[in-house]
């Protein structure tokens, strides 16, 4: 999310990072706001992102930083929190 917004190809900055990457926060946005949403629901790239991860040597958690449940009812939330989870699973099929 923030590298989408920082700069116009974060592929470079991953790969000259690696493995001192400790933590990821994930999320995603369309280049120009900070929107946190979820993945794939703004312009990341993320097969190359994720591809990127893996070639360099990135091991770091992932942690969601989102905004998906802050007016979502309750009644709908057991499902918002099965999509996240669903997502961030196929995300990591990605890190390959």
């Amino acid at each position: 999310g923030h590298g989408n917004r920082s700069c116009d190809d974060q592929i470079p900055s991953i790969m000259r990072l690696g493995n001192r990457i400790k933590a990821l926060h994930i999320n995603d946005n369309l280049g120009d706001t900070d929107l946190h949403t979820m993945p794939f629901l703004g312009s990341v790239p993320w097969e190359n992102v994720m591809h990127a991860l893996y070639v360099s040597g990135c091991d770091a958690d992932l942690i969601y930083e989102i905004r998906i449940n802050s007016c979502m009812p309750d009644p709908l939330m057991d499902l918002s929190a099965r999509y996240c989870r669903e997502v961030g699973e196929y995300l990591l099929t990605l890190y390959r």
